[in-house]
Formats: C-alpha cells, structure tokens, sequence
C-alpha cells in the first residue's frame, strides 16, 4: 500500500513539474492553408494567430519548441483561400475507438441474447439455424468492429473555413482558430 501510495505521489509532483511549461498541455492541430494566388500551399501546426496572419510551424514535437529547433511560415489573411485542420493523429484514435466500441456492442449483444431455443420444425424450405451466445459473438463482434471504426473515422472531421482574403471572415473566426494554436 505503502508504495502504491508513493507511486502516486511521484507522479502528481512530475505532473505538477511538466505544467510549468506553456506548451507542455497543449494538443498539435495539422493544418492545411490553401493560397489564393500560390501553387504551393502551407501545410505545418497551428503556432499563434494575431490580427491579421496565421503563424505555422513545421514540428509537433514539444522539445523542438523548448529548444528553438523550428522554422515558422507567417501567413497574411489576404493571401489564405481555405484553412482547415485537425488535431494530431486523431484518425487511428477514433478508428480504434469506434473499432472497440462496435466490438464490444457485438459481443455483449451476442451474449445478452443468449443461446437459440432448440428447433423441432426443420425441413427442405424451412432450415433450422441455432447458434449459441459464443458463436453470434464471433460472427458480429468483427461486423460491427468494421462498422464502429467507420463511423469513428467519419467522427474526425476537419475544421474547414473559407476565408478568401476577406478579413471580415478572418476575424470572425479568428478565435476559434486561436483555441487550436499551440502558443
């Protein structure tokens, strides 16, 4: 007991010692800016926002930052087309989520259905099926895995915002942009 109890404390006191760090509890969003009158487009972390540009950063690690290793690309409002994002790696979370909880669903429904009742009227046109609890449970727990990660992966939308070099819609969505930028 005693040394559960002095694991948690060495934990909450790292903890305490990483939350000195601005950016240590932040999230990464990737970001795509498409460029009004440019081929090439932007593509990095959302950095800072101010009035009138979107700063982008080309690294997601949190050392990078602490030590300096990072190039920023500074972006006007009236140059950006279409900015989307997403946070980092949120694809495969919310595939494996989905993945489990249509797992799950599939197995605990097989198993609350319990075992088929035995059939007495099986023939030529009416062939009896009879499954038992484990056997639904391996034909639907990988259906509905399959269809759980789907939608999971349906559920990791981007945030797309047409701005078209107009600044009223620049700052109207100026926050919500901020909300996502890592400074």
């Amino acid at each position: 007991m005693k040394q559960i109890v002095l694991i948690i404390i060495v934990a909450i006191s790292l903890k305490a010692l990483n939350a000195q760090n601005e950016i240590q509890g932040k999230r990464f969003f990737k970001t795509w800016i498409y460029l009004k009158d440019e081929p090439k487009n932007v593509y990095g972390f959302i950095y800072d926002v101010s009035d009138s540009a979107i700063v982008v950063s080309d690294s997601d690690l949190r050392k990078d930052y602490f030590k300096g290793n990072i190039a920023f690309k500074t972006i006007n409002f009236k140059k950006i087309r279409l900015f989307t994002c997403r946070r980092n790696n949120v694809i495969a979370r919310s595939l494996l989520i989905g993945a489990l909880i249509g797992i799950g669903s599939g197995v605990a429904g097989a198993y609350i259905s319990g075992d088929d009742p035995p059939c007495y009227n099986s023939g030529w046109f009416a062939p009896c099926f009879r499954y038992t609890a484990k056997q639904k449970a391996e034909f639907s727990a990988p259906v509905l895995g399959f269809v759980g990660a789907a939608f999971g992966v349906l559920g990791a939308v981007k945030l797309r915002i047409k701005i078209n070099g107009d600044y009223s819609k620049f700052s109207r969505v100026k926050k919500r942009i901020k909300r996502r930028a890592v400074k």
